[in-house]
């Protein structure tokens, strides 16, 4: 279970690439978001940039795949990710991802992770 924070948010501690982080669990997200000092950190770097489309109006991002990323018991491989230049300093863990980690349910200041099974190999239990 994960305490609701004082900001009001929910946030996971997690590894990426061995990397400890600390996600903010955004549910308007569609996907991992990186600063580019926590990819620099855990290695990551951009394949190929595009326009994401954020809060705060169109951002360019590099695009790049997180090679391990582990929270919640499970271990998920080959991530999608978008690493942004500025504007941010907090990893975002977005749906896709946490449809992959498992089920998550909000019970006022507690959040509860239902881990997913494992289907052909994508997520598994640590």
């Amino acid at each position: 279970m994960i305490e609701r924070a004082d900001d009001g948010f929910f946030y996971m501690p997690a590894t990426i690439n061995g990397s400890s982080v600390r996600f903010l669990i955004d549910t308007g997200a569609s996907m991992v978001i990186l600063p580019r000092p926590v990819a620099d950190e855990a290695g990551i770097t951009g394949t190929s940039r595009a326009t994401a489309t954020t809060v705060g109006g169109p951002q360019s991002v590099d695009l790049a795949s997180i090679r391990s990323l582990k929270a919640a018991g499970i271990t998920l491989r080959d991530v999608p990710v978008a690493i942004q230049h500025s504007g941010m300093s907090i990893p975002l863990l977005g749906m896709d991802t946490l449809a992959d980690i498992g089920r998550i349910e909000i019970d006022g200041n507690l959040l509860t992770v239902h881990p997913a099974s494992a289907p052909s190999g994508q997520p598994s239990r640590n």
